[in-house]
């Protein structure tokens, strides 16, 4: 999935929010996530005919899903505009969002066939930034004692 959006995962609980698009067919045909929760479509539950393995689908960029050029429905795609930052993590790469926030459909979104989403996370820069705060820690607690020794100094002089 390139840009900004969700797939959207039903739960009793309520809706949940995804770009892990690693999804699968259960028993009765309908496409899942990897712990078996509905993947929402416009149109409710996507579901597969059966005999359409899922080599024969087609995922087209906008999150339509076909075989033998009939379309069978298209993923629920959504945003939340200003208000991703306060997704709440809800475990298994999904998020929550708060009541009072509702979300809108996604626009300017790709979904890609075949292809998973890599970690936005750049190991090594964290790694380079996990030393330098590691160093500045060390730096303001040699600070804070040398300050602690200079206070306990003056106050034994001033003591006599």
């Amino acid at each position: 999935m390139y840009g900004k959006g969700f797939f959207v995962i039903e739960t009793p609980q309520g809706p949940l929010y995804t770009r892990n698009g690693t999804f699968r067919t259960n028993q009765n045909g309908q496409i899942v996530d990897s712990q078996g929760r509905t993947v929402a479509g416009e149109a409710g539950p996507i579901t597969i005919p059966i005999g359409i393995g899922l080599s024969q689908l087609n995922v087209s960029s906008n999150g339509s899903i076909s075989a033998d050029g009939t379309t069978i429905g298209k993923f629920k795609l959504v945003d939340f505009e200003e208000s991703e930052n306060k997704l709440v993590p809800a475990g298994a790469s999904c998020f929550r969002m708060p009541e009072n926030i509702e979300p809108v459909a996604a626009e300017h979104i790709v979904v890609k066939q075949g292809y998973q989403e890599s970690s936005n996370v750049k190991m090594v820069d964290e790694l380079v930034n996990m030393i330098m705060v590691s160093r500045l820690y060390e730096s303001n607690m040699k600070f804070i004692s040398a300050k602690k020794e200079a206070g306990s100094s003056l106050m034994s002089v001033a003591m006599g």
